[in-house]
Parts: C-alpha cells; structure tokens; sequence
C-alpha cells in the first residue's frame, strides 16, 4: 500500500498542518482526515474539495478529483518527458506521480508527501525551501553525500533541520511535519545521508531533492 501525508500550510505563517491521508490499496484509493485538526482550523483551514465530513472514510476506484486534477495530463504530448525529468516509472499509478511533484498547485496551499514508516531503517524525503538557496553554482550531484544540522533557534520550528553539501552549502529543510519524529529517530545513532534523486526541472530552473537517510 502507498501512503501519503496530504498538509496544509498556513498562507500567513507558512507552516505546513497533517490533515489527513491519501493511500491506494492496488485497487481503490482511501482519504480521510485525522483527528486532531485543531491547531490547523485555528490558523485557518476549513476542508478539502469534496471531502466535506471530517469524520467519514471516503473510498473511490480512481484518485479523488482533488489530487485528481493536480496530476499532468497522460495525454499531452510532453508527458514521457515529465515523467523522465521527475524519474518516474511508465508503469506508475495516479499516487506514485502526485508524490514525485507533491501535487502542489499556485492556487492553494495544499501539499503531498510520502508517510514515512519510522519503523524502517532507511528513511526518504524531499527537502523544501531549495529554491531559496540553491543556484547554478551549489555543490550538487546524484548519490553525494550530504549532512543534517539542527537548527534549534529557528523561531517557526524548534525541532528545525536543514541540510549542507560538503562545502556548508545549505540546500533546504526537511519538511516540518517530519523534524520532530526524525530527531528522534536519529537520536543516538550513527546514519548516513545522501541525494537519491536530483531532479533538475523547467529546464533547469528549479531543483528538487529527494534524499535518503540509513541509520
């Protein structure tokens, strides 16, 4: 089964809220909501498309014409080469490509990220934040090595983490809805860190990083 964290963010504050989750079977894809959604409704949000009952499970045979309509059209003639320039598979379902973009549209703020299983030993994410401070000239290849730095006086997120090549470049952050549980999780452990995906996109003017942490 896939999962994904569907967020919000906070178009003031730019803080990203768990909303709910977005998985597919092989056979139908299930959303619902979590339950504590307080903090999120106080910083403003107030329901997705069509999900209007925070308390239901909704079920559908094909994707949910929320994340739906986030997907690039399988019919346009450039779409072998998104997927080439995403390194995404021929062979991948209608969630597997919303998580290789995140699904992220200018008109909303709502974003898509792979759930993490922190019962694993190897752990994957995009960082966020990349646009700020990489350029033409950052230190970056596919399968380098890379550090994580805590970042405690960081006045959004006290469990804040961004991550350096090896000349202290800063490339992004770990996205804020998985600081505090990968803090944990490395906590007393040796780990490794490196790019497992370098996505150079519109035509290089945008750069994505999906990293891979062991422990």
């Amino acid at each position: 089964m896939i999962k994904a964290e569907v967020t919000w963010k906070d178009p003031i504050l730019r803080k990203r809220y768990k909303i709910g989750e977005l998985s597919y079977t092989g056979k139908e894809y299930i959303f619902e909501y979590y339950k504590n959604l307080e903090e999120a409704k106080k910083a403003g949000f107030n329901k997705l498309g069509e999900f209007k009952n925070f308390e239901e499970k909704y079920s559908n045979s094909e994707l949910f014409l929320t994340f739906s309509t986030r997907l690039p059209n399988r019919k346009r003639k450039d779409f072998k080469k998104f997927l080439e320039e995403n390194k995404i598979s021929e062979e991948a379902n209608d969630l597997e490509i919303l998580l290789a973009t995140r699904g992220v549209l200018a008109t909303d703020t709502i974003e898509l990220f792979e759930k993490i299983d922190f019962e694993k030993n190897e752990i994957a994410c995009f960082l966020v934040g990349t646009r700020h401070y990489i350029n033409e000239n950052t230190y970056l290849s596919e399968n380098m090595e890379i550090e994580l730095v805590p970042e405690q006086d960081n006045e959004y997120d006290n469990f804040a983490i961004y991550a350096n090549n090896s000349k202290k470049e800063k490339l992004g952050y770990i996205p804020n809805i998985f600081s505090k549980d990968i803090i944990f999780w490395l906590k007393e452990s040796n780990y490794s860190v490196k790019i497992k995906k370098l996505l150079k996109l519109d035509n290089g003017k945008r750069i994505e990083i999906y990293i891979k942490i062991i422990k």
